[in-house]
């Protein structure tokens, strides 16, 4: 006689096993097992028909569906770019650190490539390219301090948001 190592038993049911009705997220509901002819049954049940049913279960658990996870924010590399390319454009040296910035983000999601960095009278300037075949772009790599971070995360978060919810 064989011995069996290996069962299977289903997943969750997003409804009762009885009557059908949908379990809410996160409210509890009994997950039962019987032992029958043909091997194991799983079957979930709301409480009122899990006290209804006539014969115990082999096994059962109290168990819930989980709430869905939040999506995250989809983050449009392209409209970044663009966004980038206007501030670059600007040459406003105000906005010299959030153009860094968003750059290093860019690089990061690779979607620009680093080239170079260059030293001139200036100050530090870094060379990307863009994969979308846009011409390369110079833009000014000015240090960043740590107090300033939080700060120009929030005006990118901002930004990031506004290029969102637009039409």
């Amino acid at each position: 006689m064989a011995i069996r190592t290996e069962w299977r038993f289903g997943r969750k049911s997003p409804a009762c096993g009885a009557c059908a009705k949908p379990f809410p997220h996160e409210a509890p509901f009994h997950s039962a097992i019987w032992l029958d002819a043909g091997g194991f049954r799983r079957s979930d049940l709301c409480d009122a028909c899990f006290a209804a049913v006539p014969e115990p279960p082999y096994s059962h658990w109290r168990t819930a569906i989980p709430k869905p996870a939040a999506k995250a924010r989809a983050f449009d590399l392209g409209l970044a770019a663009e966004f980038l390319r206007r501030l670059a454009g600007e040459g406003d040296a105000s906005k010299a650190p959030l153009a860094y910035l968003l750059a290093l983000l860019l690089v990061r999601k690779r979607a620009v490539r680093i080239l170079d960095l260059q030293q001139d009278a200036r100050g530090p300037r870094v060379r990307v390219e863009f994969h979308d075949g846009h011409p390369p772009l110079e833009i000014p790599a000015p240090p960043l301090r740590d107090d300033a971070a939080p700060a120009l995360r929030e005006e990118l978060d901002r930004l990031v948001e506004l290029g969102e919810t637009a039409p």
